[in-house]
């Protein structure tokens, strides 16, 4: 009997499809049941594409069963090369209710012909997964740690967390706020929803006009795509009731602001800046103080995620980091190298797919194919500074 019930499973399709209302109203139902990242919502993606990549194509990888979707990755085409979202979306992964269903979405997009396939943003286990099918596939690859993610736990006291910070830093604090209040009235304020997503087209576009956003063409009133994205992902955040905007104001003015969006008890801190008129006063750290503050009080969330990379000044309010992954994923060996670290990834999979020790399958990517074309969204020229949580 059990045999004739195995047989009776409709097996899982995965195909491309093409957008469509009712895969988006699907897709969306997914990633609520799923606890999946926002940034792999339908809103979230295709914000991304409208504002930075209009002129690519979209590849809409499904799984379902018996015509039921249970997972999806959002792709785009740019000639023979297959990416995900780069910049201003710090993770990127399937949504997908099961460790299989990710393995065969990914397992799929490795197959499906492409010269490269580029994936940014991914975390540990979604890279093995994606290297572990390249290597199925006798795929070369390339992978690395883009990013490392300063995180909080924030399911501890406050004065736990206060703990971490040394004397003298503390003590800085105290006297920052201390001198700014002896001159002028100080105020944070918090602002959820709708308010917050009106604050972000008003007080914060302001905030960072002032400061060295605007100076190097950063701001989201520097760039139309910015802004135009940025709204969209905030209005769609508001209305979901996950997005946060944090103020430091001096006298009612806006000098300081922090955007976060907050799911599934992690919140992933978005953007920030502070007026550098300021700068001896340390608004951004003031801020920073009390938007920790805020979110260890908050007994629904469990982690800050500041994202970006491990800058100095986040690792301030971080007890650990999440690596995000880029990894690149090449239509076939290119030589002798190449070749055998694939065939030993190969060889390692078929034998033991899911007893490999954690981080394995990355050391075995150190052979590699180095690829030298930019990613969809490139970055700022070196010695920029970077436009996302700084």
């Amino acid at each position: 009997m059990d045999h004739v019930a195995e047989r009776d499973v409709p097996p899982l399709v995965v195909a491309p499809e093409g957008r469509s209302p009712a895969l988006e109203r699907d897709w969306d139902d997914l990633a609520t049941r799923t606890g999946a990242l926002p940034f792999v919502t339908p809103v979230w993606f295709f914000a991304w594409r409208d504002a930075f990549a209009p002129d690519l194509r979209t590849l809409l990888l499904t799984a379902r069963q018996d015509g039921q979707l249970l997972g999806v990755l959002p792709l785009l085409r740019r000639g023979r090369t297959l990416a995900g979202p780069a910049r201003h979306c710090p993770w990127y992964a399937p949504v997908a209710g099961s460790a299989g269903v990710r393995r065969a979405l990914l397992g799929a997009a490795v197959r499906l012909g492409a010269r490269r396939l580029d994936l940014h943003g991914l975390d540990v286990s979604t890279s093995e997964a994606l290297l572990l099918e390249a290597a199925l596939a006798g795929s070369a690859v390339s992978a690395r740690v883009a990013e490392r993610s300063p995180v909080l736990d924030v399911t501890v006291p406050w004065e736990a967390v206060q703990a971490r910070l040394s004397a003298s830093r503390r003590r800085n604090l105290r006297q920052a706020r201390r001198r700014l209040e002896a001159q002028v009235t100080v105020t944070v304020e918090h602002l959820e929803g709708r308010p917050a997503a009106e604050a972000l087209l008003s007080d914060c576009t302001a905030v960072e006009k002032s400061s060295w956003k605007g100076q190097y063409g950063a701001a989201l009133t520097s760039r139309p795509e910015l802004l135009r994205f940025y709204a969209d992902a905030a209005g769609w955040a508001a209305d979901a009731g996950l997005l946060h905007v944090f103020f430091l104001r001096v006298a009612g003015r806006a000098v300081a602001y922090d955007l976060s969006i907050e799911t599934a008890g992690t919140v992933y801190g978005l953007r920030m800046a502070y007026d550098p008129e300021l700068r001896s006063y340390a608004p951004g750290i003031l801020l920073s103080h009390e938007v920790v503050r805020a979110f260890v009080e908050d007994p629904e969330v469990a982690l800050y995620d500041q994202c970006g990379d491990d800058d100095a000044h986040k690792r301030t309010w971080a007890d650990g980091v999440r690596d995000r992954h880029h990894v690149q994923v090449f239509g076939g060996p290119t030589g002798p190298v190449e070749r055998a670290g694939a065939a030993v990834l190969a060889r390692g999979t078929s034998l033991a797919r899911d007893a490999l020790p954690r981080g394995a399958v990355l050391r075995l990517a150190s052979l590699r194919h180095r690829a030298t074309a930019p990613p969809l969204d490139r970055p700022p020229a070196a010695g920029t500074p970077s436009e996302e949580r700084t």
